[in-house]
């Protein structure tokens, strides 16, 4: 557990809001069904000002996380890592954990990655996900590497369907896919929360979506990864967006992000799960 980390991060955030470094941006959200699945869609207008902004303002860092802004740094976790704030953010205490030196986002996890990943969600009283994405069809908007951090009481959401992941799912051997989700995906139940048990853990989800992409002769592996203090979540991806609506690892997991209410609709209309199904790897389903 890291000391002080939720108080650390929740004085910060109001510093850096007040000082308006950090841009919070408005949203709306509906819960949507589809096939039995509960999604959440949130429509966030004001991001697509802000990728308007970015393209016009040449003078924005080529690398925003070196050095960070110093209003949006949290603390150190040890001699490897940073915790920072989401400049742009949706929900509330939205936080990432970087390497101080840059390494690159599509290298992927390492077992001293997941081990601080852990660290950081046990030191945090409410739930929280965290996730990566990996690979130029992840959905990943920097190629320094970070992993990120959302309450998912901030988020308004109460479950997500790997929430699902039966009890017994624990065995490394033999991980659970849900029922009524139409791309490859695995989960595990975590049960211990020894270093060498996450590790261990991650390595087989990691092993078995390289196994698939080896099996479709695929060059190159992009991937998300989701943990909680109870689950952790992988999916390989072969599309990094679908009629321009880029999707990360929380769209994979039933967190649906959009900019304008012609795409909600468009969203609703379609399906949330034929539209994940095409940015992942198919796969038949009940």
């Amino acid at each position: 557990m890291i000391q002080d980390l939720e108080k650390n991060i929740e004085k910060q955030y109001h510093y850096a809001k007040n000082l308006g470094t950090l841009i919070f941006i408005e949203s709306t959200f509906e819960e949507v069904q589809d096939g039995n699945i509960g999604f959440q869609l949130r429509c966030a207008p004001l991001l697509e000002k802000k990728k308007n902004v970015k393209i016009l303002d040449q003078n924005l860092p080529v690398n925003p996380f070196d050095p960070p802004e110093a209003s949006l740094y949290v603390q150190d976790i040890g001699s490897d890592y940073s915790i920072i704030l989401n400049k742009y953010s949706i929900v509330p205490k939205h936080y990432l954990l970087i390497t101080k030196e840059f390494k690159e986002q599509k290298d992927g996890l390492t077992p001293n990655d997941i081990t601080v990943t852990w660290e950081c969600l046990d030191s945090m009283k409410d739930k929280y996900i965290a996730f990566y994405n990996c690979g130029a069809q992840s959905g990943a908007s920097q190629p320094h590497k970070h992993v990120q951090f959302i309450s998912l009481k901030e988020s308004n959401i109460s479950t997500l369907y790997p929430d699902e992941v039966p009890i017994n799912a624990t065995n490394v051997s033999t991980p659970w896919s849900h029922p009524k989700i139409p791309f490859i995906h695995y989960i595990f139940r975590i049960t211990s929360c020894l270093p060498i048990d996450l590790i261990n853990m991650f390595s087989k989800l990691l092993s078995l979506i390289m196994e698939t992409g080896q099996a479709l002769e695929m060059t190159e592996i992009s991937y998300n990864f989701v943990m909680t203090k109870e689950w952790m979540f992988i999916a390989p991806r072969i599309m990094e967006s679908w009629n321009y609506i880029s999707v990360n690892s929380t769209g994979m997991i039933g967190m649906f992000l959009v900019k304008s209410e012609e795409e909600s609709n468009m969203v609703k209309d379609i399906g949330v799960l034929k539209i994940l199904k095409q940015l992942g790897i198919s796969r038949n389903v009940e």
